[in-house]
C-alpha cells in the first residue's frame, strides 16, 4: 500500500492540528518577526554603546580632575591612591616584556601623517616592548611636540586564549597607560610637558561605530586634517573619551598626577589620514 502524507501537522508549541498551508504561513511570519527583531537590535546596539561611552567619559573626566586620593576612591576596587603599580621599567620587565630594537621603516606612515598635520619634528623616537605571547606595546615619542603616538598595541589580556595568565597575576598585568608613561619617561628630558596623545590607525570596532554615529548626528563625514574637534564637555567629546581608545589616555593622566602634573583632556580631534581610516588626537592641558 502506498503511503499517503498526512496533511495535518501538530504544532510543537500549542499541540493543536493545522493544515500544511497554515504551518508554512506561521513559519514564514516567524522568520519575518526574527528578521525585524534583529534589525531593531542592530539599530539599538550603537545607541546603547554610545550612551555607555558617554557615561564612561563623564566618569573619566572626574577621575582626571579629582585629586589623587579622590581618584583612588573611584577605582574598582577603591584604593587610597590612584597611582599605578608600574612606575619603573623593572615592573614591566618582571611581567615578561622586553625592549626590542626598532626599524624606522615601520613608522614611515606615522611620520608622513605628522608632516601632513604640521607636526613634523626632528626627534621622532619609536619605543617597542614585546612579550613571548606576541603581546606588544609600541609607541612613538616626540619630545619636542610633547606627544605620545599610540602606534601598535596588543595587550596580554586581549591575546589568543591559548595564552593563559594565572589568576594571581591578573592584577599585576601592565596596561597601555603603564607602557605609555614608562616609554615616554625613558625618552624625554625630565621637565618635558605632555601636550597630546594620538591614537593612530584605530581598528577597534566600537570606537569606529561611535565615530560614525557622531558624524551621523552632526550631519558630517570623517575628513582629513584638521578634521573636527570636540570639547570634552560635549556629548561627542564624552563619547570619544569613553571609547576603548580614550580610556587608556584617561588612566595615563589619572594614575601619574605626580609624575606628569595634574592634567586633563580638554578637546579631542577626530580625522583621517591618507591611509589611516580613523585617528584621534587627545589634547592635554593642566587642570
Amino acid at each position: 500500500m502506498s503511503s499517503i502524507s498526512n496533511p495535518l501537522i501538530v504544532s510543537s508549541v500549542s499541540g493543536y492540528y493545522m493544515d500544511e498551508h497554515t504551518y508554512e504561513e506561521e513559519a514564514h511570519n516567524s522568520r519575518i518577526a526574527h528578521v525585524i527583531k534583529r534589525l531593531n537590535e542592530d539599530a539599538i546596539r550603537p545607541k546603547l554603546m554610545f550612551s555607555k561611552a558617554c557615561q564612561k567619559g563623564h566618569m573619566l573626566k572626574r577621575l582626571m580632575q579629582s585629586n589623587d586620593c579622590e581618584a583612588g576612591q573611584m577605582l574598582t576596587p577603591p584604593k587610597m591612591s590612584a597611582v599605578t603599580n608600574f612606575l619603573s621599567i623593572d615592573g614591566i620587565e618582571r611581567a615578561g616584556y622586553t625592549l626590542m630594537p626598532h626599524s624606522n621603516s615601520l613608522i614611515h606612515p606615522a611620520v608622513n601623517l605628522l608632516d601632513m598635520i604640521g607636526f613634523s619634528a626632528p626627534d621622532i623616537i619609536p619605543v617597542r616592548h614585546t612579550h613571548k605571547s606576541f603581546s606588544l606595546f609600541h609607541q612613538i615619542i616626540v619630545p619636542s611636540r610633547g606627544m605620545i603616538i599610540a602606534f601598535d598595541n596588543r595587550s596580554l589580556t586581549s591575546m589568543d586564549k591559548t595564552w593563559t595568565i594565572p589568576e594571581c597575576q591578573i592584577l599585576d598585568v601592565p596596561h597601555w597607560s603603564d607602557f605609555a608613561y614608562l616609554q615616554w619617561k625613558s625618552q624625554v628630558p625630565e621637565a618635558t610637558e605632555l601636550k597630546c596623545v594620538m591614537r593612530y590607525l584605530i581598528t577597534n570596532k566600537d570606537t569606529e561605530a561611535i565615530s560614525q554615529l557622531i558624524n551621523y548626528q552632526q550631519g558630517t563625514e570623517l575628513r582629513r586634517w584638521p578634521g573636527r574637534t570636540y570639547d570634552v564637555e560635549s556629548q561627542a567629546g564624552e563619547a570619544l573619551f569613553g571609547s576603548a581608545n580614550g580610556i587608556g589616555v584617561a588612566y595615563l593622566l589619572a594614575q601619574h598626577k605626580e609624575q606628569l602634573g595634574h592634567k586633563t583632556v580638554s578637546r579631542i580631534t577626530m580625522f583621517r589620514g591618507e591611509w589611516e581610516p580613523l585617528v584621534l588626537l587627545y589634547h592635554v592641558e593642566d587642570v
